[in-house]
């Protein structure tokens, strides 16, 4: 199959382009995904992510190899701070696995704003940035905890639990463990419970050790210990 390495631009090739990637990879096909890969340029991938077609800004950030990324490696630090939404959110992680000491210098910054949580999905992306980067950005995945438990909103807390407990997993086990052990005590409704389970699923095999009762002989716990162990349980099993 020949294209032409610009034709990607246009979106409705793009679109094409990485459905056949993502097929490729499914089969098993390796040299078709990277022959497809290779069609996007710093151009083409910089017209992709400038544009407002959500989806491709969706695909192009999670089809692609993250060394597809390299050309526009300076381009996307340039202009991170300036992104909003799921721009920002999807960028987020490629831009710290490309260079995420360059990376953490402008998180440091970013978490200086007053008004972090009016972006709720660029937040979600500098936390997931911070959980890619790991111990060394413990700092400022303390921070932005820090920042949106203090704003006392209780729906971008549940929105950013994942986020939150992802960021604090590998630097910060007992912050994880804690933002869980709340989570765990105020969850009432379906999407809040889901918003745990997802929480604690992808941070099991790390904080398993630390959770509370662990290692509590069962005579001593209470009725809410023995729910929170059932919860586990239940969400090992699942897993297995």
């Amino acid at each position: 199959m020949v294209l032409h390495p610009r034709r990607p631009g246009d979106p409705f090739v793009a679109k094409w382009v990485m459905e056949r990637i993502k097929f490729a990879r499914e089969i098993g096909d390796q040299g078709q995904a990277d022959e497809l890969e290779a069609l996007f340029d710093e151009t083409t991938l910089r017209q992709i992510i400038e544009t407002d077609r959500w989806d491709l800004v969706f695909d192009v950030f999670t089809s692609l190899e993250t060394s597809l990324f390299i050309p526009v490696q300076g381009y996307m630090l340039d202009n991170w701070q300036f992104w909003k939404g799921a721009r920002a959110r999807l960028s987020a992680v490629r831009i710290a696995e490309l260079a995420p000491q360059d990376f953490h210098h402008i998180l440091t910054r970013f978490v200086e704003f007053p008004d972090i949580l009016l972006d709720k999905e660029k937040l979600s992306g500098a936390l997931q940035a911070v959980a890619r980067i790991g111990k060394d950005a413990a700092d400022i995945a303390k921070a932005l905890v820090a920042k949106v438990e203090g704003q006392g909103d209780d729906g971008a807390w549940w929105h950013l639990l994942v986020d939150m407990v992802q960021a604090t997993t590998g630097s910060d086990t007992s912050k994880a463990v804690a933002l869980l052990a709340r989570g765990f005590e105020e969850a009432e409704g379906e999407d809040e419970k889901r918003s745990l389970e997802a929480a604690l699923s992808a941070a099991y095999e790390v904080l398993s050790p630390a959770l509370p009762y662990s290692s509590m002989p069962e005579a001593g716990w209470s009725g809410a210990d023995r729910a929170f162990m059932t919860f586990l349980s239940s969400s090992k099993a699942a897993r297995r």
